[in-house]
């Protein structure tokens, strides 16, 4: 009978988690503003300011909220918010109280590793050239973190001394994955996609049993669809 339940519990708890999974990390979500928008290139005040926007219109202006992230220094949260202005896209970031959005309903961010710029690279505020060029580059031989990838680009945050106010300061911005060491999945795109086929486990290599459709992986229970990194 205790058998029983404690299976029971490791399996509503398994569940609980897949569920999460699933819902906690969805897409982008559109939201109104509550003012202005004045933005930086990354989640804090140590980050390059990057313009105000919706200066008078912002009552009926709408933005697609891609991300949350905890801004430890001044301990408020931040959002990574989508928008067009004058027929231009911005990808940048903004504090979460001029953004109607519910902060649970959004990717919390995370670091997906540490690299270095293999060439110089043009960067630009969001992943692809569609996007604002920003005024600097990201020279070669600088040592990022990188924050997400998407669209053949990859988000990196690092300290530009071209730019910095302070030791702490930084700088965030997207460029092309091939000036980027390394491989990148996103693991917000990951989350979001669902499910992946794997023939191996990408973090213990045992072979899956065949037409699988595990989440994680049955023999060391790794999250299968970040096997990516």
């Amino acid at each position: 009978m205790h058998r029983t339940m404690r299976l029971a519990c490791i399996f509503f708890s398994l569940l609980l988690c897949f569920c999460q999974l699933l819902t906690s990390d969805a897409g982008a979500v559109s939201a109104s503003l509550t003012m202005r928008l004045a933005t930086r290139s990354g989640p804090g005040t140590q980050y390059d300011e990057t313009g105000s926007y919706f200066q008078n219109d912002w009552a009926s202006a709408q933005v697609e909220v891609i991300s949350a992230a905890w801004d430890k220094y001044n301990g408020i949260w931040w959002v990574q918010v989508d928008f067009f202005v004058n027929n231009t896209r911005h990808r940048t970031y903004t504090g979460l109280k001029r953004v109607n959005v519910d902060i649970g309903t959004l990717y919390a961010e995370e670091p997906l590793g540490m690299a270095t710029m293999t060439s110089a690279a043009q960067a630009y505020r969001g992943p692809g050239q569609d996007y604002a060029q920003s005024k600097l580059n990201v020279p070669q031989g600088t040592a990022v973190t990188v924050y997400d990838a998407e669209n053949g680009f990859v988000q990196v945050e690092f300290h530009d001394a071209r730019t910095a106010s302070s030791d702490r300061s930084l700088r965030r911005a997207w460029v092309n994955a091939a000036a980027v060491s390394g491989h990148w999945v996103s693991l917000r795109l990951a989350a979001q996609s669902g499910p992946q086929q794997f023939s191996f486990c990408p973090h213990c290599g045992r072979q899956l049993p065949p037409n699988n459709d595990f989440l994680f992986c049955p023999y060391c229970g790794n999250f299968l669809a970040g096997g990516g990194l």
